[in-house]
């Protein structure tokens, strides 16, 4: 069986599609790299990602399609359309059985032109509200599974199953002890780590580097940039990097292989992220105690309201997010075991598991 997967701009849509390869990998190891290909955007963070498991992929041009008047929404028609004719000229060669994606603007033009083709079409709703791009492809979908019970609701019930979010196995790998090594980090000494998916954060870098004189006085912090650092502070050398000089206790880095990421989550004693279901289904995984600061006015406002209703997390909404209430905030969790123990349980129970096992038997895996 061929599978085109499809997906990227953010992290956000690569994930799950992962997960759910890796999970093929092992229930058929007769399974070739060949029979497997990934369309994705240019300049997004899937290629890098999907290039740890060996997977080929082929960029198309993607528009983003906005609810609001924009001058690039006139451009964006026509990389649109474009993507479309590119992803149909790629489907009639490699002729896949069937087609995933899990959101994102660039598996838009793909969707419809499988089915367009005749193939069979998968699409997984991550967060609680429903994307446009999820919307657009619904109609042209075999199966729609989603990660909570709430969003079936927004579909057709015919053909949408309540499944959970998948989570890549290799996420849950990683040691305490490994990632205490790999960062530098000293025995006795909190850690938080800071991670703002795939795309990073700007806002959120700024005040975690405005923060981090005292921070790193009562904790060790290791900061996934994204390379996003624009009007930071910055001391030391390097044109656009900051680093703070003689501190063995703040570990920056732009991005982290899966097997990196795996040792920072194992060694982190609190997680300071965004509100992306990706994100939020690994640190349910893996129940790890965490403060969210969601993207304004987006999904990621709606899934983290979800969590708070569930008692499994702590917020500090953008608008009010400041040097102050990251430093007292993140002080407080980590030296309230009672708190952060209330808080692992809640988030360990939010979301069903096995999402990866129940999509694979739905498409046929």
């Amino acid at each position: 069986m061929r599978i085109l997967l499809t997906g990227g701009g953010t992290a956000g849509s690569v994930s799950p599609l992962l997960s759910i390869y890796s999970r093929l990998k092992q229930i058929d190891s007769g399974f070739k790299e060949s029979d497997f290909l990934w369309l994705g955007t240019r300049k997004g963070p899937e290629a890098k990602m999907v290039a740890e498991y060996g997977i080929k992929f082929k960029p198309i041009l993607a528009g983003k399609m906005r609810r609001y008047f924009d001058l690039r929404n006139f451009l964006d028609i026509f990389r649109f359309w474009l993507g479309f004719w590119q992803s149909f000229l790629i489907i009639l060669k490699y002729k896949p059985d069937i087609i995933m994606s899990a959101g994102s603007f660039v598996s838009v033009p793909v969707v419809w032109a499988g089915w367009f083709l005749g193939r069979k079409c998968y699409i997984h709703q991550q967060d609680i509200r429903p994307g446009l791009a999820n919307k657009l492809m619904a109609p042209f979908a075999r199966k729609i599974t989603v990660t909570f019970e709430e969003s079936m609701r927004h579909f057709s019930k015919k053909k949408t199953v309540w499944t959970g979010n998948p989570v890549r196995e290799e996420i849950l790998s990683g040691y305490k002890e490994s990632g205490r090594k790999r960062f530098g980090f000293e025995k006795g000494v909190p850690v938080l780590l800071v991670t703002c998916g795939g795309t990073g954060s700007v806002v959120v870098n700024r005040v975690v580097v405005e923060a981090l004189s005292e921070l790193t006085k009562f904790c060790q912090v290791i900061h996934i940039t994204v390379g996003k650092m624009e009007n930071a502070p910055r001391h030391g050398s390097g044109q656009g990097k900051w680093k703070m000089e003689n501190n063995k206790r703040y570990h920056p880095v732009e991005f982290l292989d899966v097997g990196g990421m795996a040792d920072a989550y194992a060694v982190a004693d609190l997680v300071v992220s965004r509100g992306g279901l990706s994100s939020l289904t690994e640190l349910s995984a893996l129940a790890k105690p965490t403060i969210f600061i969601p993207l304004g006015n987006t999904h990621q406002e709606d899934n983290v309201k979800y969590v708070l209703a569930k008692k499994a997390g702590e917020v500090i909404w953008e608008k009010d997010l400041s040097v102050d209430k990251l430093t007292k905030l993140c002080k407080d969790i980590l030296f309230d075991d009672k708190r952060r123990g209330v808080l692992s349980l809640n988030l360990s129970k939010i979301m069903p598991r096995g999402g990866a096992e129940k999509i694979t038997k739905i498409t046929g895996g």
